[in-house]
């Protein structure tokens, strides 16, 4: 297990684009933090191992990490739903 609710949001994010690097390709692109401080990512094209390597997605995706400091934090949370 990896305590990644220890990580700041921008290491987080960090860490879902390299994740996302790894399955989609090196067309991953990060965009500069937006007005919520948040920085989403974007990718065009077919995926080297998303859902699969046999079978890839392609397309346009837009990527959006979500941080919570508490390791039982939810989207659903209305904390979470109104900041």
């Amino acid at each position: 297990r990896f305590p990644i609710h220890d990580l700041s949001d921008s290491k987080f994010e960090q860490l879902v684009v390299l994740i996302c690097r790894e399955l989609m390709g090196i067309g991953i692109t990060s965009f500069a933090p937006g007005k919520d401080g948040g920085k989403d990512a974007k990718f065009e094209g077919t995926a080297a191992a998303f859902p699969s390597s046999s079978e890839p997605a392609s397309g346009k995706f837009i990527v959006q990490a979500k941080h919570a400091s508490s390791p039982v934090a939810s989207c659903s949370d209305y904390d979470f739903e109104t900041t």
